[in-house]
């Protein structure tokens, strides 16, 4: 198993033994999360990608309520207000 070592000094080292003959084949891989890596690379910039086309979206469509808004012109008059 690959970075098994984190585990050093975590965990006694008859476990450390045990889970190194265990894993010796496995293809599972441990991560340390303290060190702020908890998402793969190509993960996040697939999902900034994913944002900067949401945000340009959202920015086209406030333009164009923006510009309806305007050739609407005043409306007031629809607002329908009980006595």
């Amino acid at each position: 198993m690959e970075n098994l070592e984190i585990l050093k000094g975590i965990v006694s080292d008859e476990t450390y033994a045990a889970l190194e003959a265990e894993t010796k084949d496995s293809k599972i891989r441990l991560g340390d999360l303290s060190t702020d890596k908890y998402v793969s690379t190509d993960k996040y910039k697939d999902l900034e990608k994913q944002l900067g086309k949401v945000n340009g979206a959202l920015t086209e469509k406030t333009t164009e309520y923006d510009t309806l808004k305007e050739e609407a012109g005043d409306n007031d008059f629809l607002i329908y207000v009980p006595n």
